[in-house]
């Protein structure tokens, strides 16, 4: 053996004896705080719930029974949560092959949602909640009944301020969503004063869209449909279940089933993770809580501005992405977050050379919240059953392959392990909290960017009796975040979709740009393997902004903007 790879054997064994050691020490450690955290936590559940149902029999007395229901799940709860600039509602778009016939889109939510029985448990109207409306009573966050004063036409309608024969872009597309994301409420700007609690959802639709790829003297031939929904009553994959329920015309074929269990994952290993969560769980939370709340990274905003800016990548070949996993071992998860890191890292490498720098220090890793949806969802009901964990990527890496590989393996080591467990459950009673509680903490911790992978739709399908041609989905900036990144495929193409604040990219160009050096990620990927990209024409449907250091946002101006918006 070579004295070089003696020396490599050596330096990898003390690695491995400090990595063991370390985690001896941290499982010695887990295990000497249960003895207080888990008494203290039984108690104080204990305590919580006859608050609650002391407070629960007090509303039903003042207000009648099912006027006011107290939250019953954090994941729905944390989304009253309001600071400064913040939105709570997730935008979904549908482009629609054809012209948009109104009263059949309402009759659709008439017959098919508010009497929908759920098959697998007999529960009839599951879907009533959406005549709901998220408040709060006595210091508690809860659900006011509205079904009295519900009109569905307030609700499903075509966008307010519309002219007529008014065509719509993409460009113009996603103008308009960055300002409905500013936009906390929904209702029309002829909604009355008294009518401003009316339930937080909206399907809002746009007649006239012209693709990219046709002529812009063509008529147009497809129509939009716009939801918004605050987050308390769903999240995405509730809402994909949602649609494949009672919206779509036939059963939807997803990548990934909501209703059914994370492939592989068997009843021992179930049990392994959960013991790992009562156990270890406690610890690993305690030091990402601490880690988050000294996080100081330049995309962290703690207060927004009331403009956001929302945009997506060109469709990506799915097929592309899957030959990556297969010559590379990586997750497709992993592949995207790479892609992400890389354009992070463009981002700081283009304003060394603006400047003049000979070097520019960037941190070594990143910390991005993946959403993870805990499979498989216990019904078809509206619900929140996700969980949001800090994971800290690579970032200072260069090499793009190793920055992949690294990216894997710390992703699937969170996967594996006992945090995304113990997140849900905290957060799924956190519910039992008064809401001055959950304020803090949703406050304390943060993370610059947060990021999540909806299960897509395999094949094509129509919706209200028309062909869905495209799909994208935008998650709210609500605590901390500087991004909301999200991933939603169709038929094989994959969107990015991106939602920031004006704190953090001045302009939609500056967006747009940094979008692109995501998809330009994916496509070096594909290089170093030796992938063909075989390009639909159909989706190279306008010139490509080239990359300009003069356009790119620069992380001096963030660190700035963070500094501003934080006093």
């Amino acid at each position: 053996m070579s004295f070089s790879r003696k020396m490599e054997f050596i330096l990898y064994e003390k690695k491995f004896v400090k990595l063991y050691f370390r985690e001896l020490a941290r499982i010695f450690v887990a295990l000497a705080i249960l003895p207080v955290f888990w008494p203290v936590a039984i108690v104080s559940v204990i305590l919580l719930l006859s608050l609650r149902y002391l407070i629960q029999k007090v509303l039903n007395l003042f207000h009648g029974k099912n006027v006011y229901c107290l939250v019953s799940s954090g994941a729905d709860g944390l989304f009253g949560h309001k600071t400064t600039g913040n939105s709570a509602l997730i935008h979904a778009v549908t482009v629609l092959k054809g012209q948009p016939d109104l009263e059949s889109v309402r009759e659709r939510y008439k017959t098919h949602v508010f009497t929908y029985t759920d098959p697998a448990t007999g529960r009839q109207n599951i879907y009533d909640k959406i005549k709901w409306n998220l408040t709060t009573k006595l210091g508690f966050h809860c659900w006011h009944n509205k079904s009295s004063s519900f009109q569905i036409s307030r609700h499903v309608r075509y966008l307010d301020g519309i002219r007529p024969n008014e065509v719509f872009t993409e460009d113009k597309l996603m103008t308009l969503l960055g300002k409905l994301m500013s936009t906390r409420k929904v209702g029309g700007h002829e909604t009355q004063q008294h009518e401003q609690d009316m339930p937080q959802w909206e399907h809002l639709i746009i007649p006239n869209y012209r693709l990219n790829h046709e002529s812009p003297d063509s008529r147009p031939t497809h129509f939009v449909s716009i939801y918004r929904v605050h987050h308390a009553y769903m999240d995405g994959a509730s809402f994909a279940i949602f649609m494949d329920s009672v919206l779509s015309d036939k059963p939807l074929r997803y990548c990934m089933d909501p209703l059914k269990p994370f492939p592989g994952m068997t009843l021992l290993k179930s049990a392994w993770i959960h013991f790992k969560a009562l156990t270890v769980g406690p610890l690993d939370f305690i030091l990402t809580l601490k880690s988050s709340i000294l996080d100081d990274s330049p995309l962290i905003l703690r207060k927004y501005s009331h403009k956001k800016f929302v945009d997506w990548s060109k469709p990506i070949d799915l097929e592309l992405v899957k030959e990556i996993k297969n010559r590379s071992g990586a997750s497709i998860a992993s592949i995207l977050v790479s892609a992400i890191t890389g354009g992070l890292r463009n981002l700081q490498e283009g304003l060394a050379i603006k400047k003049g720098v000979q070097s520019i220090v960037i941190p070594e890793t990143i910390s991005m919240g993946n959403m993870v949806v805990m499979l498989p969802y216990p019904t078809r009901e509206m619900q929140n059953h996700f969980t949001t964990f800090s994971v800290p990527y690579p970032l200072a890496e260069e090499n793009m392959i190793r920055r992949l590989r690294t990216s894997d393996q710390v992703g699937r080591s969170y996967l594996g392990s006992s945090e995304p467990w113990f997140h849900f459950y905290v957060m799924k009673f956190s519910a039992l909290c008064p809401r001055l509680v959950q304020d803090v903490l949703m406050e304390l911790p943060a993370a610059p960017i947060v990021f999540s992978n909806i299960p897509g739709i395999k094949e094509p399908f129509q919706i209200f009796e028309r062909q869905l041609v495209d799909v994208g989905a935008w998650l709210p900036l609500f605590k901390a975040y500087g991004m909301a990144i999200s991933t939603y495929s169709y038929c094989n193409k994959l969107r990015i979709c991106v939602s920031s604040d004006s704190k953090l990219f001045e302009t939609q160009s500056q967006l747009k740009s940094f979008i692109q050096d995501i998809e330009m990620g994916v496509q070096d990927l594909a290089k170093y393997y030796g992938i063909e990209q075989n390009i639909n024409r159909e989706d190279v449907t306008s010139p490509v902004i080239t990359n300009s250091f003069s356009d790119k946002l620069s992380f001096r101006r963030l660190s700035a903007a963070r500094s501003k918006a934080n006093g």
